[in-house]
């Protein structure tokens, strides 16, 4: 079974799942459009809800937090409590690609660094049926930053995420899915590590000691330390973009 309870022990206690901070959340809340009194609002697949905490303080409305991970679940439940949010945050174990709402009745979902998991039009073309009319999907997901990046990471890219496209290819898709672009933004290289990268790497070597005597331990520390070399080598070469999306 991959990934094994070692992969969840590395990711335990981390802000955040995927690149991004607090800065690109609020820049991406400053590039909605105004939302209607009481909205629903959704954030799939939320992990320990880093974004969560930023997109409740900054709105001032509740946000239901999904995630399918009960551990992420439980600690963004924590971090809401304490930061004084637990009023405006509403965090539920579920599946993104089966969010329990009505049809026409979401009036924002928001997905930092996760829709990868279901696929970026996939995704999209899911969680449209549930927008209300005019509804709109905040979303970051994997791209290209130039036009022929060197084969090394390349190939590492179609091992993590074959669907990898640029941002105008992103733009594309969703279109395809029934959307409208109304913005977006690459994310600067330094919100891969302030909360993502930077703390996964302190992570890495916390559980070092342990892995000599853990071989499934020991594999997952590699592949994040794989991960994070090839970031430091070839990460001008690509990033995530973030997308504000219109549904048509």
């Amino acid at each position: 079974m991959w990934p094994p309870p070692q992969f969840f022990e590395l990711h335990s206690g981390l802000p955040r799942e995927g690149p991004g901070d607090d800065s690109v959340t609020r820049r991406a809340v400053g590039l909605l459009p105004a939302l209607p009194p009481d909205p629903v609002v959704v954030d799939a697949g939320c992990g320990p809800g880093g974004q969560t905490l930023v997109l409740a303080r900054e709105l001032g409305v509740k946000v239901t937090a999904i995630d399918i991970h009960p551990p992420f679940v439980e600690a963004l439940k924590e971090r809401a409590r304490r930061a004084g949010l637990g009023h405006l945050i509403e965090a539920r174990e579920g599946d993104m690609s089966a969010l329990p709402f009505a049809p026409g009745t979401v009036h924002l979902i928001w997905c930092e660094g996760a829709i990868y998991h279901i696929g970026f039009r996939e995704g999209l073309e899911l969680w449209r049926p549930l927008l209300a009319e005019g509804g709109i999907v905040a979303v970051s997901d994997a791209v290209w930053t130039v036009d022929d990046p060197p084969a090394e990471v390349r190939e590492m890219w179609e091992q993590w995420y074959p669907a990898i496209t640029d941002a105008m290819g992103c733009i594309a898709r969703a279109a395809d899915a029934g959307y409208e672009t109304l913005d977006h933004f690459t994310l600067p290289p330094q919100s891969w590590w302030t909360e993502y990268y930077g703390p996964l790497e302190e992570r890495v070597e916390e559980l070092r000691p342990r892995s000599s005597e853990d071989p499934v331990l020991a594999q997952v520390l590699l592949e994040a330390e794989l991960e994070l070399d090839m970031h430091r080598r070839f990460g001008h070469t690509y990033s995530y973009e973030f997308l504000i999306l219109k549904k048509h």
